[in-house]
């Protein structure tokens, strides 16, 4: 069994591959940022062990879905709170597949998730995948998003048009980056 671990060196040395070292950090590590920040990102569950007051920290609890997006559902106390939702998007776009349902068919919760990540396109709900408003942004971020769009959109001339030039303008903005 561990002992309470007291300094975060210590504490980062018997973490290695701990899902929830947290668990043995001293009171003073549990309330470092840093130390809360690395142990969330092993694991969601390791915020089960953060001091209760910490965890109506809206600031940290981003961090927190930043570091690991599980993390956002395990946070019942802000699913209901648009604006945190948005903010956890802009910061892990993948957190989308952990909202509450009704954020998952929002177009304005989506397109600020697939903004960061447009893969999380999959984790939209399917008329929101049929919305070219909130596909071309993901296309746009991550070419392969299109494969989870609609396929009424997949199948548009118009909209396969429109990601094909996003597409073609990415690569060729990469390629020119390379040159220079």
């Amino acid at each position: 069994m561990w002992e309470t671990v007291g300094d975060r060196q210590a504490f980062n040395a018997q973490g290695q591959g701990r899902e929830a070292a947290i668990q043995f950090a001293s009171k003073e590590l549990k309330r470092d940022p840093e130390v809360l920040l690395k142990a969330l990102g092993r694991t969601a569950s390791a915020l089960r062990f953060l001091p209760k007051d910490l965890w109506e920290v809206p600031e940290l609890m981003l961090e927190a879905v930043k570091a690991n997006p599980i993390c956002l559902s395990t946070m019942p106390w802000f699913q209901e709170d648009e604006d945190f939702v948005l903010m956890a998007l802009a910061r892990n776009g993948m957190a989308l597949q952990h909202v509450n349902k009704k954020f998952q068919r929002s177009a304005k919760v989506v397109l600020e998730a697939v903004k960061q990540n447009g893969l999380s396109l999959q984790f939209a709900h399917p008329d929101v995948r049929a919305d070219a408003d909130v596909v071309l942004p993901a296309v746009a971020q991550n070419g392969n998003a299109f494969g989870y769009a609609a396929r009424l959109l997949r199948n548009d001339p118009n909209i396969a048009f429109q990601a094909a030039v996003i597409l073609r303008s990415r690569a060729e903005g990469n390629s020119i980056a390379r040159q220079v």
